[in-house]
């Protein structure tokens, strides 16, 4: 089974099948530690299509990222430690390089600007980062 831990990044064929890479962004708290939100990492389209300004992560920022991206935080996904450890080990996600814990503080302090995360997942990373 795979040690999953904040900052780590995986491959998963979502939205519509189409690979994108994931960040774990945060843990949902202290009493339930195995549930994780995981931030969608795509890339930065031109004016005529919406792209969510909140994270914009530009080449060098994560070995991946070779062009201007963003989060997409409307596509983040809360998953479980032991769901997240099944679809790697199956192959169905694929692991890739750790982020920078630099990196994860922005985009959790990010989120909070971002008017597309869910409420819900606002709330958990509100208590987390300000209490």
């Amino acid at each position: 089974m795979n040690d999953i831990s904040v900052g780590d990044t995986f491959f998963a064929q979502y939205p519509k099948n189409k690979s994108h890479l994931f960040f774990v962004i945060m843990d949902i708290c202290e009493k339930t530690p195995n549930l994780y939100i995981c931030a969608m990492l795509s890339s930065w389209k031109d004016d005529s299509v919406y792209c969510d300004p909140a994270c914009i992560i530009n080449k060098g920022e994560h070995p991946f990222v070779d062009h201007k991206s963003y989060i997409a935080y409307r596509e983040t996904i809360v998953l479980t430690k032991d769901d997240l450890s099944l679809y790697i080990d199956s192959g169905r996600f694929r692991k890739d390089v750790p982020a920078s814990s630099e990196l994860i503080e922005r985009i959790r302090k990010s989120a909070l600007k971002s008017k597309a995360l869910n409420p819900i997942i606002r709330n958990y990373l509100i208590d987390r980062l300000l209490h």
